[in-house]
This record gives C-alpha cells, sequence and structure tokens, in this order.
C-alpha cells in the first residue's frame, strides 16, 4: 500500500494532523556532519499515512479528496492550515512525500513528478 509521508524540513518541532485525525509530533530536522570532503547527510522526521480511494481521519484521499493538513509549530503564533488534492489517478498506487516548510508545503511522488497534487494554504 502505498503512503503520504509528511515531513518536517523545518528547525522547529511541529504537530500535524490529517483530515481531523490524531496530532503527531514531528522534531526538527538535524545535519548530520561527515568526513572532510564527504556530504553531510539531513536527518527529518515524518509520519506516514496510508492512501487510499476516499479520505479518512488519518487516511490521505488520493481520488480528486480534498485533505485538510494542520500544522503548528513550536516557532508560529498559529496553525496553518492547508488543503491538498491530487487528481491523477495514478498517484493512488505512488507514495508520496510532503516537504513541510516554515510557510509553506510541497510535494512529489515517488518518481519526483509534481503532477496532479495541488496545495492551498487555507489560513
Amino acid at each position: 500500500m502505498a503512503t503520504a509521508s509528511f515531513i518536517n524540513s523545518t528547525t522547529n518541532t511541529i504537530q500535524v494532523r490529517l483530515n481531523d485525525g490524531e496530532l503527531y509530533t514531528l522534531e526538527p530536522f538535524s545535519v548530520i556532519t561527515s568526513d572532510a570532503g564527504q556530504p553531510s547527510v539531513i536527518k527529518s522526521q515524518a509520519h506516514p499515512y496510508p492512501i487510499k480511494a476516499r479520505d479518512d481521519r488519518d487516511v490521505f484521499g488520493a481520488d480528486n479528496r480534498n485533505n485538510t493538513l494542520v500544522v503548528t509549530s513550536d516557532a508560529a503564533a498559529s496553525s496553518s492550515r492547508y488543503t491538498i488534492t491530487t487528481n491523477n489517478t495514478r498517484l493512488l498506487n505512488l507514495n508520496q512525500y510532503y516537504f513541510i516548510f516554515q510557510d509553506q508545503v510541497t510535494g512529489e511522488d515517488q518518481t519526483g513528478s509534481t503532477d496532479g497534487i495541488h496545495i492551498s494554504r487555507v489560513n
């Protein structure tokens, strides 16, 4: 089964809630420094949700469904609400990755494509 993973791409602790489901805490990303001349590694926490045709609490709906993501951050005075819709039926079977930044969310499927993924900030 494919999953939609929501990834904390900030330097702050955040909480995520999908479709009025449970509240999950994601710690800030960290940079793991490597030996000289070697690339560093960025470690981020993510929460995966199952993808199904119909949305539900803690389930990402991939068949033209409006999914509601609420993000709360230690650094922000209020929560941010996003509507995420996928209108490409192939996305039902592909893992999706949503990167949460301080003031926006971006997403792509496991092939790196953003086709059919629509994200809008509600507040």
